[in-house]
Protein backbone atom coordinates (compact mmCIF):
# COMPACT_ATOMS: atom_id res chain seq x y z
CA UNK A 1 0.00 0.00 0.00
CA UNK A 2 1.08 3.62 -1.07
CA UNK A 3 -0.23 6.42 1.03
CA UNK A 4 0.87 10.16 -0.36
CA UNK A 5 -0.39 13.08 2.12
CA UNK A 6 -0.47 17.02 0.71
CA UNK A 7 -1.33 20.50 1.10
CA UNK A 8 -2.03 22.89 -1.54
CA UNK A 9 -2.61 26.80 -1.45
CA UNK A 10 -4.52 28.14 -4.17
CA UNK A 11 -5.36 32.23 -3.61
CA UNK A 12 -5.53 31.38 0.04
CA UNK A 13 -7.32 28.46 0.10
CA UNK A 14 -5.93 25.39 1.42
CA UNK A 15 -7.04 21.93 0.49
CA UNK A 16 -5.22 18.61 1.85
CA UNK A 17 -5.39 15.42 -0.53
CA UNK A 18 -4.25 11.63 0.68
CA UNK A 19 -4.06 9.36 -2.79
CA UNK A 20 -4.03 5.87 -1.28
CA UNK A 21 -2.74 2.91 -3.95
CA UNK A 22 -3.32 -0.77 -3.45
CA UNK A 23 -1.24 -3.47 -5.31
CA UNK A 24 -2.65 -6.38 -5.91
CA UNK A 25 -0.92 -9.32 -4.74
CA UNK A 26 0.55 -12.41 -7.39
CA UNK A 27 -0.86 -15.85 -7.60
CA UNK A 28 1.06 -17.81 -4.76
CA UNK A 29 1.57 -15.14 -2.60
CA UNK A 30 0.60 -13.73 0.45
CA UNK A 31 -2.85 -11.45 1.20
CA UNK A 32 -4.99 -10.27 4.11
CA UNK A 33 -7.80 -12.22 4.17
CA UNK A 34 -10.05 -10.13 6.73
CA UNK A 35 -9.51 -7.06 4.23
CA UNK A 36 -12.24 -6.31 1.97
CA UNK A 37 -11.58 -6.82 -1.12
CA UNK A 38 -8.60 -8.57 -0.47
CA UNK A 39 -5.80 -7.70 -2.16
CA UNK A 40 -5.87 -10.78 -4.38
CA UNK A 41 -6.62 -10.32 -8.17
CA UNK A 42 -10.79 -10.68 -9.42
CA UNK A 43 -10.31 -14.90 -10.66
CA UNK A 44 -8.58 -15.19 -7.17
CA UNK A 45 -9.48 -15.71 -3.47
CA UNK A 46 -7.57 -15.54 -0.53
CA UNK A 47 -7.29 -18.64 1.30
CA UNK A 48 -4.99 -19.54 4.36
CA UNK A 49 -3.42 -15.81 3.60
CA UNK A 50 -2.38 -17.38 0.57
CA UNK A 51 -3.78 -16.10 -3.05
CA UNK A 52 -5.55 -18.75 -5.45
CA UNK A 53 -7.67 -19.44 -8.03
CA UNK A 54 -11.39 -19.22 -7.13
CA UNK A 55 -13.93 -21.72 -7.50
CA UNK A 56 -14.78 -22.09 -11.85
CA UNK A 57 -10.48 -20.82 -12.20
CA UNK A 58 -7.71 -23.52 -12.81
CA UNK A 59 -3.64 -22.38 -12.52
CA UNK A 60 -2.44 -22.32 -15.98
CA UNK A 61 1.45 -20.37 -16.07
CA UNK A 62 1.22 -18.84 -13.24
CA UNK A 63 -2.41 -17.59 -14.40
CA UNK A 64 -6.58 -18.04 -13.85
CA UNK A 65 -8.26 -19.11 -16.53
CA UNK A 66 -11.47 -20.81 -16.56
CA UNK A 67 -11.60 -24.18 -16.12
CA UNK A 68 -14.64 -24.66 -18.23
CA UNK A 69 -14.43 -26.99 -21.40
CA UNK A 70 -16.80 -27.99 -24.30
CA UNK A 71 -16.30 -29.93 -27.50
CA UNK A 72 -17.91 -29.86 -31.27
CA UNK A 73 -17.43 -32.88 -33.96
CA UNK A 74 -17.47 -32.94 -37.79
CA UNK A 75 -16.65 -35.33 -40.50
CA UNK A 76 -14.32 -34.59 -43.80
CA UNK A 77 -17.48 -36.12 -45.41
CA UNK A 78 -20.55 -38.40 -43.84
CA UNK A 79 -20.59 -40.32 -47.04
CA UNK A 80 -17.46 -42.77 -47.35
CA UNK A 81 -16.92 -45.40 -50.24
CA UNK A 82 -16.13 -48.92 -48.94
CA UNK A 83 -12.65 -49.20 -47.91
CA UNK A 84 -12.16 -45.58 -47.86
CA UNK A 85 -10.81 -43.44 -45.09
CA UNK A 86 -12.43 -40.61 -43.17
CA UNK A 87 -11.02 -38.00 -40.64
CA UNK A 88 -13.29 -36.82 -37.89
CA UNK A 89 -12.40 -33.71 -36.06
CA UNK A 90 -13.04 -32.51 -32.23
CA UNK A 91 -12.71 -28.86 -32.23
CA UNK A 92 -12.25 -27.80 -28.14
CA UNK A 93 -13.18 -25.04 -26.19
CA UNK A 94 -10.85 -25.12 -22.95
CA UNK A 95 -8.28 -22.40 -21.90
CA UNK A 96 -7.08 -25.23 -19.32
CA UNK A 97 -5.15 -28.26 -21.74
CA UNK A 98 -6.61 -31.44 -22.57
CA UNK A 99 -5.92 -34.29 -20.55
CA UNK A 100 -8.21 -36.89 -22.09
CA UNK A 101 -10.29 -37.78 -24.75
CA UNK A 102 -12.89 -39.98 -24.89
CA UNK A 103 -14.38 -41.59 -28.55
CA UNK A 104 -17.85 -43.76 -28.90
CA UNK A 105 -19.41 -45.26 -31.79
CA UNK A 106 -23.24 -45.78 -31.11
CA UNK A 107 -22.34 -45.07 -27.38
CA UNK A 108 -19.77 -47.63 -26.72
CA UNK A 109 -16.62 -46.81 -26.16
CA UNK A 110 -13.64 -47.10 -29.33
CA UNK A 111 -10.19 -48.68 -28.64
CA UNK A 112 -8.03 -46.02 -30.65
CA UNK A 113 -5.26 -48.04 -30.20
CA UNK A 114 -6.20 -50.34 -33.05
CA UNK A 115 -4.66 -50.15 -36.32
CA UNK A 116 -7.73 -49.42 -37.74
CA UNK A 117 -7.67 -45.90 -36.39
CA UNK A 118 -5.38 -42.57 -35.77
CA UNK A 119 -5.63 -40.26 -33.23
CA UNK A 120 -3.55 -36.56 -33.46
CA UNK A 121 -2.14 -34.92 -30.93
CA UNK A 122 -3.72 -31.21 -30.34
CA UNK A 123 -3.35 -28.69 -32.48
CA UNK A 124 -4.22 -25.26 -32.16
CA UNK A 125 -7.49 -26.46 -29.83
CA UNK A 126 -8.18 -29.74 -32.12
CA UNK A 127 -7.50 -33.39 -32.33
CA UNK A 128 -8.49 -35.40 -34.97
CA UNK A 129 -9.29 -39.80 -35.12
CA UNK A 130 -9.08 -40.66 -38.31
CA UNK A 131 -10.58 -44.07 -39.52
CA UNK A 132 -8.94 -46.56 -42.16
CA UNK A 133 -10.04 -48.80 -44.64
CA UNK A 134 -14.12 -48.59 -44.05
CA UNK A 135 -16.63 -51.48 -44.05
CA UNK A 136 -20.47 -51.10 -43.85
CA UNK A 137 -19.91 -52.11 -39.86
CA UNK A 138 -17.92 -49.00 -39.39
CA UNK A 139 -20.78 -47.01 -40.58
CA UNK A 140 -23.08 -44.94 -37.68
CA UNK A 141 -22.83 -42.42 -34.77
CA UNK A 142 -19.91 -41.01 -33.64
CA UNK A 143 -19.08 -38.53 -30.36
CA UNK A 144 -16.36 -37.42 -28.54
CA UNK A 145 -15.46 -36.55 -24.80
CA UNK A 146 -13.11 -34.08 -23.88
CA UNK A 147 -11.29 -33.76 -20.28
CA UNK A 148 -8.88 -30.46 -19.08
CA UNK A 149 -6.32 -31.35 -16.28
CA UNK A 150 -8.60 -29.00 -14.28
CA UNK A 151 -10.95 -32.48 -13.85
CA UNK A 152 -13.42 -30.77 -15.40
CA UNK A 153 -15.37 -32.98 -18.01
CA UNK A 154 -16.79 -31.82 -21.05
CA UNK A 155 -20.68 -33.03 -22.43
CA UNK A 156 -20.75 -35.17 -25.14
CA UNK A 157 -20.62 -33.62 -28.67
CA UNK A 158 -23.55 -33.84 -30.90
CA UNK A 159 -23.45 -36.63 -33.07
CA UNK A 160 -22.34 -37.34 -36.37
CA UNK A 161 -23.18 -40.04 -38.57
CA UNK A 162 -21.40 -41.65 -41.17
CA UNK A 163 -22.57 -44.19 -44.11
CA UNK A 164 -20.18 -46.16 -45.74
CA UNK A 165 -21.33 -46.81 -49.33
CA UNK A 166 -20.70 -49.28 -52.43
CA UNK A 167 -21.72 -52.44 -53.98
CA UNK A 168 -19.72 -55.47 -54.75
CA UNK A 169 -18.48 -55.90 -58.41
CA UNK A 170 -20.59 -56.78 -61.56
CA UNK A 171 -18.45 -59.22 -63.83
CA UNK A 172 -19.74 -61.12 -66.81
CA UNK A 173 -18.17 -64.03 -68.62
CA UNK A 174 -19.14 -63.00 -72.19
CA UNK A 175 -18.66 -66.37 -73.80
CA UNK A 176 -16.16 -65.32 -76.40
CA UNK A 177 -13.19 -67.76 -76.62
CA UNK A 178 -10.04 -67.84 -78.76
CA UNK A 179 -8.04 -70.80 -79.67
CA UNK A 180 -5.20 -72.06 -81.00
CA UNK A 181 -3.85 -75.86 -81.53
CA UNK A 182 -2.25 -76.00 -77.82
CA UNK A 183 -4.66 -72.89 -75.56
CA UNK A 184 -7.72 -71.76 -75.28
CA UNK A 185 -8.28 -68.02 -73.64
CA UNK A 186 -11.96 -67.06 -72.30
CA UNK A 187 -12.67 -63.47 -71.59
CA UNK A 188 -14.12 -62.52 -68.06
CA UNK A 189 -15.36 -58.28 -67.93
CA UNK A 190 -15.49 -57.12 -64.06
CA UNK A 191 -16.13 -53.52 -63.28
CA UNK A 192 -17.37 -51.27 -60.24
CA UNK A 193 -19.89 -48.84 -59.78
CA UNK A 194 -19.42 -45.12 -59.52
CA UNK A 195 -18.79 -44.46 -55.47
CA UNK A 196 -18.01 -48.26 -54.80
CA UNK A 197 -14.29 -49.00 -54.18
CA UNK A 198 -12.19 -50.55 -56.56
CA UNK A 199 -11.43 -53.77 -57.92
CA UNK A 200 -8.78 -55.52 -55.76
CA UNK A 201 -8.77 -59.30 -57.24
CA UNK A 202 -9.84 -61.17 -59.97
CA UNK A 203 -9.45 -65.44 -60.10
CA UNK A 204 -11.77 -68.19 -61.41
CA UNK A 205 -13.72 -71.33 -60.34
CA UNK A 206 -13.25 -74.76 -62.42
CA UNK A 207 -16.36 -76.51 -61.52
CA UNK A 208 -16.51 -74.61 -58.25
CA UNK A 209 -12.77 -74.61 -56.98
CA UNK A 210 -10.15 -72.30 -57.18
CA UNK A 211 -7.61 -72.35 -59.93
CA UNK A 212 -4.20 -72.57 -58.95
CA UNK A 213 -2.81 -69.58 -60.20
CA UNK A 214 0.90 -70.52 -59.00
CA UNK A 215 0.85 -73.19 -61.81
CA UNK A 216 1.76 -70.63 -64.11
CA UNK A 217 3.15 -73.17 -66.75
CA UNK A 218 -0.95 -74.17 -66.70
CA UNK A 219 -2.47 -70.64 -66.82
CA UNK A 220 -1.62 -67.07 -67.62
CA UNK A 221 -3.94 -64.27 -67.24
CA UNK A 222 -7.00 -64.70 -65.22
CA UNK A 223 -5.94 -62.05 -62.26
CA UNK A 224 -6.16 -58.14 -61.53
CA UNK A 225 -4.00 -57.27 -64.40
CA UNK A 226 -5.08 -59.87 -67.00
CA UNK A 227 -8.65 -60.83 -66.59
CA UNK A 228 -9.02 -63.21 -69.48
CA UNK A 229 -7.77 -67.11 -68.53
CA UNK A 230 -5.66 -68.56 -70.98
CA UNK A 231 -5.63 -72.64 -70.50
CA UNK A 232 -1.89 -73.89 -71.99
CA UNK A 233 -1.05 -77.37 -72.78
CA UNK A 234 -5.18 -78.23 -73.33
CA UNK A 235 -6.35 -82.12 -72.08
CA UNK A 236 -8.46 -84.05 -70.73
CA UNK A 237 -8.29 -82.54 -67.28
CA UNK A 238 -9.17 -79.31 -68.21
CA UNK A 239 -12.55 -80.02 -69.45
CA UNK A 240 -15.73 -78.25 -66.67
CA UNK A 241 -17.50 -75.27 -65.82
CA UNK A 242 -15.22 -72.20 -65.71
CA UNK A 243 -16.71 -69.55 -63.68
CA UNK A 244 -15.31 -65.69 -63.38
CA UNK A 245 -14.74 -63.89 -59.79
CA UNK A 246 -14.38 -60.23 -58.92
CA UNK A 247 -13.96 -58.88 -55.96
CA UNK A 248 -13.61 -55.26 -53.83
CA UNK A 249 -13.48 -54.05 -50.14
CA UNK A 250 -17.35 -54.81 -50.68
CA UNK A 251 -16.82 -58.47 -51.25
CA UNK A 252 -17.17 -60.94 -54.23
CA UNK A 253 -19.78 -61.84 -57.16
CA UNK A 254 -19.32 -64.83 -59.10
CA UNK A 255 -20.05 -64.41 -63.14
CA UNK A 256 -23.76 -65.94 -63.71
CA UNK A 257 -22.35 -66.77 -67.11
CA UNK A 258 -20.51 -69.80 -67.48
CA UNK A 259 -18.01 -71.37 -69.59
CA UNK A 260 -18.33 -75.50 -70.40
CA UNK A 261 -15.24 -76.91 -72.01
CA UNK A 262 -15.62 -80.43 -72.47
CA UNK A 263 -15.81 -82.08 -75.91
CA UNK A 264 -13.52 -85.20 -77.20
CA UNK A 265 -12.19 -86.94 -80.52
CA UNK A 266 -13.36 -90.53 -81.08
CA UNK A 267 -10.99 -92.35 -83.53
CA UNK A 268 -12.72 -95.58 -85.56
CA UNK A 269 -10.48 -98.55 -84.38
CA UNK A 270 -11.82 -102.06 -86.09
CA UNK A 271 -16.10 -101.53 -86.00
CA UNK A 272 -16.04 -99.32 -82.77
CA UNK A 273 -15.54 -95.31 -82.43
CA UNK A 274 -13.14 -95.16 -79.67
CA UNK A 275 -12.14 -91.72 -77.38
CA UNK A 276 -8.68 -90.44 -78.46
CA UNK A 277 -6.54 -89.91 -75.23
CA UNK A 278 -5.44 -86.01 -76.16
CA UNK A 279 -2.67 -86.47 -73.73
CA UNK A 280 -0.57 -89.21 -76.13
CA UNK A 281 2.22 -87.77 -76.98
CA UNK A 282 1.21 -88.60 -80.59
CA UNK A 283 -1.75 -86.12 -80.29
CA UNK A 284 -2.21 -82.43 -79.93
CA UNK A 285 -4.76 -79.25 -80.30
CA UNK A 286 -7.98 -78.78 -78.13
CA UNK A 287 -10.20 -81.10 -76.94
CA UNK A 288 -12.26 -78.47 -75.26
CA UNK A 289 -15.20 -76.35 -76.40
CA UNK A 290 -14.79 -73.77 -78.58
CA UNK A 291 -15.16 -71.81 -81.87
CA UNK A 292 -12.70 -74.27 -84.13
CA UNK A 293 -11.52 -77.07 -82.18
CA UNK A 294 -8.66 -79.31 -83.56
CA UNK A 295 -7.11 -82.26 -83.32
CA UNK A 296 -3.34 -82.16 -83.93
CA UNK A 297 -2.03 -85.80 -84.95
CA UNK A 298 2.23 -85.78 -85.05
CA UNK A 299 4.20 -88.56 -86.68
CA UNK A 300 1.04 -89.78 -88.81
CA UNK A 301 1.41 -93.45 -89.25
CA UNK A 302 -1.11 -96.13 -91.35
CA UNK A 303 -2.62 -97.19 -88.42
CA UNK A 304 -4.18 -93.66 -88.48
CA UNK A 305 -5.38 -94.75 -91.95
CA UNK A 306 -9.05 -94.35 -90.49
CA UNK A 307 -11.85 -92.16 -89.47
CA UNK A 308 -12.17 -89.36 -86.77
CA UNK A 309 -14.93 -87.45 -85.50
CA UNK A 310 -15.44 -84.50 -82.50
CA UNK A 311 -18.31 -85.13 -79.81
CA UNK A 312 -19.37 -81.65 -78.09
CA UNK A 313 -21.24 -81.77 -74.70
CA UNK A 314 -22.79 -79.41 -72.65
CA UNK A 315 -25.32 -79.07 -69.52
CA UNK A 316 -28.26 -80.42 -71.94
CA UNK A 317 -26.73 -82.48 -73.84
CA UNK A 318 -24.40 -84.17 -76.57
CA UNK A 319 -23.75 -83.32 -80.50
CA UNK A 320 -21.35 -85.38 -82.31
CA UNK A 321 -19.73 -84.49 -86.07
CA UNK A 322 -19.77 -86.16 -89.17
CA UNK A 323 -16.71 -88.91 -89.30
CA UNK A 324 -14.04 -87.49 -92.10
CA UNK A 325 -11.77 -90.09 -92.95
CA UNK A 326 -7.83 -89.70 -93.29
CA UNK A 327 -5.84 -91.13 -96.02
CA UNK A 328 -2.44 -91.74 -95.23
CA UNK A 329 0.29 -92.14 -97.77
CA UNK A 330 3.63 -94.05 -97.54
CA UNK A 331 5.86 -91.51 -95.71
CA UNK A 332 9.38 -93.45 -97.04
CA UNK A 333 11.90 -91.37 -98.71
CA UNK A 334 14.21 -92.33 -101.36
CA UNK A 335 17.37 -89.75 -101.71
CA UNK A 336 20.87 -90.74 -104.35
CA UNK A 337 23.04 -88.68 -105.33
CA UNK A 338 24.65 -88.97 -108.75
CA UNK A 339 28.59 -88.72 -109.99
CA UNK A 340 30.32 -90.40 -106.25
CA UNK A 341 33.12 -88.56 -107.16
CA UNK A 342 34.07 -85.41 -108.97
CA UNK A 343 37.42 -83.46 -109.81
CA UNK A 344 37.74 -79.94 -111.01
CA UNK A 345 40.40 -76.54 -110.78
CA UNK A 346 40.75 -74.19 -108.02
CA UNK A 347 38.09 -71.41 -108.80
CA UNK A 348 35.90 -72.87 -111.18
CA UNK A 349 32.10 -73.86 -110.30
CA UNK A 350 30.77 -77.34 -109.68
CA UNK A 351 27.28 -78.59 -109.52
CA UNK A 352 26.77 -81.61 -107.05
CA UNK A 353 23.31 -83.41 -107.99
CA UNK A 354 20.58 -85.66 -105.80
CA UNK A 355 17.76 -87.84 -107.09
CA UNK A 356 14.95 -88.05 -104.60
CA UNK A 357 11.87 -90.27 -104.83
CA UNK A 358 8.83 -88.91 -101.75
CA UNK A 359 5.44 -90.13 -101.94
CA UNK A 360 4.81 -87.06 -99.75
CA UNK A 361 5.18 -83.65 -99.59
CA UNK A 362 9.31 -82.71 -99.38
CA UNK A 363 9.22 -80.35 -96.17
CA UNK A 364 13.30 -79.65 -96.07
CA UNK A 365 16.60 -80.12 -97.86
CA UNK A 366 19.75 -79.83 -95.99
CA UNK A 367 23.03 -79.99 -97.71
CA UNK A 368 25.79 -81.44 -95.50
CA UNK A 369 29.52 -81.18 -95.89
CA UNK A 370 31.09 -84.78 -94.05
CA UNK A 371 34.46 -84.60 -92.15
CA UNK A 372 35.72 -87.14 -89.38
CA UNK A 373 32.51 -89.29 -89.17
CA UNK A 374 30.34 -85.57 -88.06
CA UNK A 375 28.47 -83.74 -90.94
CA UNK A 376 27.94 -80.44 -90.74
CA UNK A 377 24.87 -78.12 -92.73
CA UNK A 378 26.16 -76.08 -95.20
CA UNK A 379 24.16 -72.12 -94.95
CA UNK A 380 22.82 -72.68 -98.61
CA UNK A 381 21.70 -68.54 -98.28
CA UNK A 382 25.38 -67.79 -98.91
CA UNK A 383 26.21 -66.05 -102.10
CA UNK A 384 28.93 -69.39 -102.81
CA UNK A 385 25.81 -71.49 -102.99
CA UNK A 386 22.91 -71.54 -105.21
CA UNK A 387 19.81 -74.94 -104.76
CA UNK A 388 17.84 -75.52 -107.48
CA UNK A 389 15.15 -77.76 -108.20
CA UNK A 390 16.02 -79.23 -111.81
CA UNK A 391 12.75 -81.38 -112.60
CA UNK A 392 10.51 -83.70 -110.91
CA UNK A 393 12.66 -85.55 -107.74
CA UNK A 394 15.90 -83.45 -108.70
CA UNK A 395 17.66 -80.87 -106.85
CA UNK A 396 21.00 -79.22 -107.27
CA UNK A 397 23.79 -77.56 -105.39
CA UNK A 398 26.13 -75.33 -107.14
CA UNK A 399 29.43 -74.61 -105.43
CA UNK A 400 30.89 -71.39 -106.81
CA UNK A 401 34.55 -70.35 -107.18
CA UNK A 402 35.62 -73.56 -105.21
CA UNK A 403 38.27 -73.37 -103.46
CA UNK A 404 41.26 -76.23 -101.30
CA UNK A 405 38.32 -76.24 -98.71
CA UNK A 406 35.70 -76.76 -100.80
CA UNK A 407 37.23 -80.68 -100.90
CA UNK A 408 35.96 -82.97 -99.08
CA UNK A 409 32.47 -85.79 -99.32
CA UNK A 410 28.99 -84.22 -99.35
CA UNK A 411 25.64 -85.88 -98.64
CA UNK A 412 21.97 -84.65 -98.82
CA UNK A 413 19.14 -84.66 -96.48
CA UNK A 414 15.76 -84.85 -96.63
CA UNK A 415 12.70 -84.80 -94.34
CA UNK A 416 8.79 -85.18 -95.01
CA UNK A 417 5.88 -85.38 -92.73
CA UNK A 418 7.24 -88.89 -92.07
CA UNK A 419 10.21 -87.97 -90.76
CA UNK A 420 14.13 -87.64 -91.98
CA UNK A 421 16.32 -89.71 -94.63
CA UNK A 422 19.65 -89.20 -95.32
CA UNK A 423 21.48 -90.27 -98.59
CA UNK A 424 23.14 -93.75 -98.38
CA UNK A 425 25.95 -92.70 -100.82
CA UNK A 426 28.24 -89.40 -100.62
CA UNK A 427 30.00 -87.54 -103.42
CA UNK A 428 33.69 -86.72 -103.28
CA UNK A 429 34.90 -83.42 -104.20
CA UNK A 430 38.28 -82.85 -105.01
CA UNK A 431 39.76 -79.33 -106.00
CA UNK A 432 43.16 -79.32 -107.96
CA UNK A 433 45.41 -76.96 -108.40
CA UNK A 434 45.75 -75.07 -111.50
CA UNK A 435 48.39 -76.20 -113.99
CA UNK A 436 50.95 -74.42 -116.57
CA UNK A 437 49.20 -71.52 -118.32
CA UNK A 438 45.97 -71.86 -116.73
CA UNK A 439 44.33 -68.63 -115.41
CA UNK A 440 44.89 -67.59 -111.93
CA UNK A 441 44.52 -64.76 -109.46
CA UNK A 442 47.29 -65.47 -106.80
CA UNK A 443 49.49 -67.96 -106.47
CA UNK A 444 47.58 -70.28 -103.95
CA UNK A 445 46.13 -71.30 -106.81
CA UNK A 446 48.75 -72.50 -109.17
CA UNK A 447 50.21 -75.88 -107.97
CA UNK A 448 53.49 -75.01 -106.59
CA UNK A 449 54.28 -79.20 -106.03
CA UNK A 450 55.19 -78.97 -109.88
CA UNK A 451 56.96 -75.29 -109.29
CA UNK A 452 54.45 -73.28 -110.68
CA UNK A 453 53.51 -69.73 -109.87
CA UNK A 454 50.65 -66.83 -110.82
CA UNK A 455 52.84 -64.32 -112.89
CA UNK A 456 50.62 -61.87 -114.85
CA UNK A 457 47.28 -63.99 -114.21
CA UNK A 458 49.33 -67.45 -115.67
CA UNK A 459 50.32 -70.00 -113.77
CA UNK A 460 53.82 -70.21 -114.51
CA UNK A 461 57.26 -72.24 -114.15
CA UNK A 462 58.72 -70.20 -110.74
CA UNK A 463 62.18 -68.40 -111.63
CA UNK A 464 65.26 -70.54 -112.26
CA UNK A 465 62.56 -72.62 -113.94
CA UNK A 466 61.64 -73.37 -117.65
CA UNK A 467 58.86 -75.31 -119.55
CA UNK A 468 59.14 -77.44 -121.97
CA UNK A 469 56.19 -80.50 -122.75
CA UNK A 470 53.88 -78.49 -120.31
CA UNK A 471 56.63 -79.20 -117.46
CA UNK A 472 58.77 -76.72 -115.63
CA UNK A 473 62.30 -77.95 -115.66
CA UNK A 474 65.06 -76.16 -113.40
CA UNK A 475 67.63 -74.52 -115.38
CA UNK A 476 71.33 -75.84 -115.89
Amino acid sequence: MTVVIGVADREQFVSWFCIVSVTEAALGTSCNETADPSNCAATESCTNSICVCSNGYFDVSGKCESNSISVTLQADSTSIVYGSSVVLTATITSAVPVDTVKWQKEEMNIDINQEKYTQSNVVSNKITLTIMYLVTNDGGSYRVQVNNFAGITSSWSTPVTLTVTGVVPTVTVPGKITETDTTVTIDCTASVSQGSPALTAVYWLLNGANLTSSQSNKYSGGNLNTKSLTINSIGPTDAGEYRCVATNFVGSTNSLQSVTLENKWQKLIGAELTDIDITDERYAGSSLASPTPKLVITKVDLIDRTSFRLVVTNRVGFNQSESITLNVVDGSISVTLTSPSISVKYGEDVTLTATIASSATVTNIKWQKVSGGSASDLDINLDKYTQTDSGPGTVTLMIKNVEFTDSGNYRVQVSNAAGTTKTSNQVSLNVKALELNDNCTNTVSCNSSIHLECSNKKCLCVSNYYHKEQVCYAEA
